[in-house]
């Protein structure tokens, strides 16, 4: 849990990241009733990337560490170690039984319970992954973990022990603030993520990167189930007005517009 903050300046900082594919989407298997996440390689999720750079700033401005925390298999780790070449301190990976961020209950019970047993006052994540596009595992983990949250943040300060935060609600943008500690979830607009360098990628491999296992239920496994899939419609096709006289192409399309109750 926590610890008070009292009159400590510097910040503990978790980022929590999931890898995606950038090549093979997660699919929705109507026969089993559930998503299915192919194994592929892949990289960071943008909006984690950011997340990352948005702590790594704040730590260089206020001081403290940043750990990256992600729930996965095996693979996970590369985004791990491209995480403490960017400049993190140390990476957890809770090794899960199912596909990487195919289930958002089950991401959020399994980072819940490695976030237990360290101490934090903020944690950051991505808004909303690429490939799924639920973005619901922040929700579900500050819910889990009894936090205020803010959401959708493009801007992201610390004040007197609060959060600032400008995030994008209903079409607007509003100034949210919330006490520490807190889970925010960012999108790719708040901080383009640096590049790691030679010499952080050498430091990556010298950097602490522990494996916990996560032993409870995949939470979501039953609760989410695909029941039906249906194509897009697509629209009419086009129509191509081949005829040479401008003025029977202009007579044309003015009849086609009229059919259609355009004008």
């Amino acid at each position: 849990m926590p610890e008070e903050r009292g009159k400590r300046e510097m910040i503990q900082c978790v980022v929590c990241i999931r890898p995606l594919s950038d090549s093979v989407p997660v699919l929705a298997d109507s026969a089993a009733e559930k998503l299915t996440a192919p194994s592929a390689p892949g990289g960071m999720n943008p909006d984690d990337k950011a997340a990352v750079e948005a702590a790594l700033r704040l730590r260089e401005a206020e001081g403290g560490t940043v750990a990256v925390l992600c729930a996965g298999q095996k693979t996970a780790e590369k985004i791990l170690r491209e995480a403490l070449a960017m400049g993190c301190d140390e990476a957890v990976r809770a090794e899960v039984p199912f596909p990487d961020g195919t289930f958002a209950g089950a991401a959020a019970s399994a980072l819940k319970a490695a976030l237990e047993n360290r101490s934090w006052d903020l944690i950051l994540m991505g808004g909303q992954a690429i490939d799924s596009d639920v973005a619901q595992t922040g929700a579900l983990l500050a819910e889990a973990l009894s936090l205020p949250q803010l959401t959708q943040a493009q801007t992201l300060t610390l004040r007197g022990g609060q959060v600032c935060a400008q995030c994008l609600f209903d079409g607007r943008e509003v100034l949210l603030e919330a006490p520490l500690p807190c889970l925010a979830t960012v999108t790719d607009k708040l901080a383009a993520p640096r590049y790691a360098t030679f010499a952080g990628i050498s430091e990556a491999y010298d950097k602490p990167l522990r494996r916990l296992e996560y032993k409870g239920e995949a939470a979501g496994q039953g609760t989410l189930r695909v029941k039906t899939v249906v194509n897009r419609q697509r629209g009419r096709k086009g129509e191509i007005l081949r005829d040479p006289s401008p003025q029977a192409a202009a007579a044309q399309l003015l009849s086609f517009i009229r059919g259609e109750g355009l004008l």
